[in-house]
């Protein structure tokens, strides 16, 4: 299940101060999947991802722990499959749902050569899994899958969290807010990512609490939301 940061419409405008951010850098708008890039630790790319995908018969699994950048990157190779020509057709499974949200028109309409990307693929049972898998195959259909732990496809990439990494978010993060919003330094950052030290998302969540501490002693006659 995912979580929402909470939201602005509370936070505190200085007075005059009309360049200060409408929102904290680190609300979901501004950190969900599709909102940021995929930061990679050791130089590979999105195109060497999508030759790696390639070469597997267009079929592969992003593995990691939950909060570690999964849909962020699924999100992030996307329109990277889109460019060789291939649609994409996504489904997104939370916890507790046990099936595609699609139709069987949905799958009918389905071509060869199309992928079909399914973000939290480990909520479907094995049999569902497999299912999916063969009907894939059987019709020239990729199959990209996000999931915490191994199912049997190729793995793709296994996602994972580094403070290298959780740097260049922030930095992502912060770059196009006011020079009025406070800094944030790399201890705050280590000790953001010590208290989730496998969950990216939810180290963001504490820089959010971060930054809304430091709004509310920089304007100590606001009230307390």
């Amino acid at each position: 299940m995912q979580r929402e940061a909470p939201p602005p419409a509370n936070e505190p405008v200085a007075n005059g101060a009309a360049d200060r951010p409408a929102s904290n850098p680190f609300s979901t708008r501004h950190v969900r999947p599709g909102a940021i890039p995929y930061f990679f630790p050791d130089g590979t790319t999105l195109e060497t991802l999508v030759e790696r995908l390639a070469a597997s018969g267009w079929q592969g699994e992003v593995v990691g722990p939950h909060g570690s950048g999964k849909s962020t990157l699924l999100a992030a190779l996307v329109p990277c499959i889109e460019r060789t020509g291939r649609r994409v057709a996504i489904y997104r499974l939370h916890e507790g749902e046990r099936r595609l949200p699609a139709t069987p028109r949905d799958m009918h309409a389905l071509a060869a050569n199309d992928v079909v990307a399914v973000d939290g693929y480990e909520q479907l049972p094995g049999w569902r899994q497999w299912l999916l898998r063969r009907s894939c195959t059987r019709r020239g259909i990729g199959l990209l899958a996000t999931t915490h732990a191994p199912t049997g496809l190729p793995l793709l990439w296994q996602t994972s969290v580094d403070l290298a990494s959780l740097e260049r978010v922030v930095a992502h993060a912060l770059a196009s807010q006011s020079r009025l919003e406070p800094a944030i330094g790399r201890e705050e950052i280590a000790a953001a990512l010590a208290a989730h030290p496998t969950n990216a998302r939810e180290a963001l969540f504490a820089l959010y609490d971060a930054v809304e501490r430091r709004r509310r002693d920089a304007l100590p006659g606001e009230p307390l939301p």
